[in-house]
């Protein structure tokens, strides 16, 4: 639950265009210069347009000449949320999707399927466009997951054998915030498209619903602002790992739900025994170092051995760091920063 777009070099509204004029774009040259593209959000729902009635038809126009595709696809994760709101009590009766009885598994209803086609997640996912917004994000190196800060995500470049040039493979999920299946008219929306680990999208939030006002969205919050993680007794450098145990603190009432939902806690607690000696290295070393510092000012011997433990240096270091935000939160519980 960092923040993506806090990097003051990726420029948002630049990503935001590109990739309305990949999913929604006109035709550039020849006859139909100025038109829709056969393949673009527009075309698509006004062929759909044509073959509905009833409600589902008033659906679709209301997507279209209504909320409008820019807004859908550009809309703020505040503005997503109302728009998912304002349909719900436009049409109560539509269902885009149904759970089966037996198995309760979820299945989308042939609108659904519809949605899924026009708001076509899968042919963006594959694109060119998709893998040059998460290089512009920084993912060109492995870097960890937004919502978990522990999992590394990456862009690899790979050998085609069928194509002449190197492509490009994301390593990782696209989390979609609003749920796709409940809300398939956000499948590409820009601010609903959460880079993530497979952890985080598929083991842990799969299809828990997650809002605004429930969870930790990574366009609108950094989690180093929600809440922050301590240890459940006092540090004492002779203990062993069985004695770390990490809970958390809220600074929000709904920042709980995400460490819950995520399983962050239960999968920060497997890295026990490095944190037991990120904390005995550093309560030492820094409480020597302060030492020398007060005697001779050397700032420097505190940045070598913040980097020697890979800790972030500052705040602004989490997002690039493992478990940054939970080694930053421990050492402060304890004392050394």
């Amino acid at each position: 639950m960092l923040k993506i777009g806090s990097n003051p070099y990726v420029d948002l509204d630049v990503l935001v265009d590109a990739h309305l004029a990949f999913v929604n774009g006109k035709v550039k040259s020849g006859a139909r210069k100025g038109q829709w593209k056969e393949n673009s959000i527009t075309s698509k729902l006004n062929t759909a347009i044509n073959l509905t009635q009833g409600d589902e038809n008033l659906f679709l126009k209301y997507l279209l000449n209504t909320v409008t595709v820019d807004e859908i696809i550009k809309g703020t994760p505040v503005k997503l949320e109302s728009i998912c709101n304002e349909i719900d009590l436009r049409f109560p009766n539509l269902n885009f999707f149904t759970i089966t009885a037996k198995t309760q598994t979820i299945r989308p209803t042939d609108l659904g399927k519809m949605l899924y086609d026009i708001f076509d997640y899968t042919a963006f996912r594959k694109s060119q466009t998709c893998i040059s917004t998460l290089n512009a994000y920084g993912y060109a190196r492995a870097v960890p997951c937004v919502y978990c800060n522990l999992d590394d995500v990456c862009v690899v470049p790979v050998n085609s054998k069928s194509k002449a040039h190197t492509i490009e493979k994301a390593l990782l999920d696209m989390d979609h915030f609003f749920a796709k299946y409940k809300y398939p008219f956000l499948a590409l929306s820009f601010y609903n498209l959460i880079p993530s680990c497979h952890n985080c999208n598929s083991r842990y939030k799969g299809y828990k619903d997650f809002l605004l006002s429930s969870h930790v969205h990574p366009f609108v919050h950094n989690f180093d602002d929600i809440f922050k993680f301590e240890l459940s007794k006092a540090f004492d450098p002779s203990q062993t790992e069985d004695d770390i145990v990490i809970k958390v603190k809220n600074k929000v009432p709904f920042g709980v739900n995400s460490v819950e939902d995520l399983g962050l806690i239960e999968r920060y607690q497997a890295y026990r025994f490095d944190l037991l000696n990120v904390l005995q290295i550093m309560y030492k070393n820094l409480k020597r170092t302060k030492s020398i510092n007060d005697l001779f000012g050397s700032p420097n011997d505190t940045k070598d051995v913040f980097e020697l433990a890979k800790i972030p240096l500052t705040a602004l270091d989490i997002a690039t760091c493992k478990m940054g935000k939970l080694k930053r939160d421990l050492l402060a519980d304890v004392g050394v920063i």
